[in-house]
């Protein structure tokens, strides 16, 4: 896969409907609730916030699908760009480039495009342990599925932070189940 969650935001949804990628359901998955709890599990805050959740393999399939293959460049690696006022030229390790209008650098983490853009841009550690993981939905007891699948729950113990929410399964499908 292409990792876990992303909770999307109405810039997303703006941009993938200006490049014509369908929102229907099987984006993601509705969640009304946002929750806090404590390190027992007790829930100690809510509030109702709606969004939608989705995975990052659901999101680049979308993507794959909206684009001509020759529009993306796999296992080519990134060197430089070049951008005037019609739009960017991508210059890759052997000579090969490609122009456009965008310049997507979905290149991970320690993004080269990123690096090229803004040197200044480092990750930093900010203080504190993300849990990420995923499980199966058909994994969960009743009383866990009834606790956790309509929420974005947090835990925020000392110097961690452990979300849980839904998101499309491992085969980016997001029917209950």
């Amino acid at each position: 896969g292409r990792g876990a969650g992303i909770i999307s935001h109405p810039a997303l949804f703006a941009a993938l409907q200006r490049i014509g990628v369908p929102l229907d359901d099987s984006y993601g998955v509705d969640v009304p609730i946002r929750a806090t709890h404590d390190r027992s599990g007790a829930t100690i805050a809510t509030l109702a916030v709606q969004q939608i959740f989705t995975t990052w393999g659901r999101l680049h399939q979308l993507l794959r699908e909206a684009f001509p293959p020759g529009r993306y460049h796999f296992g080519a690696a990134f060197d430089r760009l070049a951008q005037d006022e019609r739009g960017v030229t991508a210059h890759f390790a052997g000579g090969a480039t490609a122009r456009g209008e965008l310049l997507v650098g979905a290149d991970g983490v320690r993004s080269t495009v990123r690096a090229r853009l803004a040197p200044a841009a480092r990750p930093h550690y900010a203080g504190y342990i993300g849990w990420r993981g995923l499980a199966e939905e058909s994994a969960l007891t009743p009383a866990v599925h009834r606790e956790l699948i309509d929420k974005f729950i947090f835990c925020l113990p000392p110097r961690e932070m452990m979300l849980c929410y839904p998101v499309a399964g491992f085969t980016n499908s997001t029917r209950p189940g």
